[in-house]
């Protein structure tokens, strides 16, 4: 299964683009800090991840600065990259 969550900050947008289908495609970056817990230790978690939201949820209205708990799952940039990527499914603000 793939499932991923994460709460956090919108810190970039791109442009508006769409696909060659037509479907419209946001891309943005999305920065979470946290202390989480492991081996009975207090970690730091501070990250950014690059996102990206297709169809009808790109009309959410993203701002810079937006604080959210963002829904989806992970994929490889490409098929020939091995970059991750977070393809945001849900969000709630």
């Amino acid at each position: 299964m793939n499932n991923f969550s994460l709460e956090g900050e919108i810190v970039h947008l791109d442009s508006l683009r769409f696909t060659p289908a037509g479907l419209p495609v946001l891309g943005m970056r999305i920065k979470h800090q946290s202390k989480q817990s492991e081996a009975a230790l207090s970690k730091t978690v501070n990250l950014e991840i690059e996102a990206v939201v297709i169809g009808k949820l790109t009309e959410t209205g993203f701002k810079l600065g937006d604080k959210c708990l963002f829904h989806g799952f992970l994929e490889k940039r490409s098929l020939k990259s091995n970059q991750i990527i977070f393809h945001i499914t849900q969000i709630n603000k």
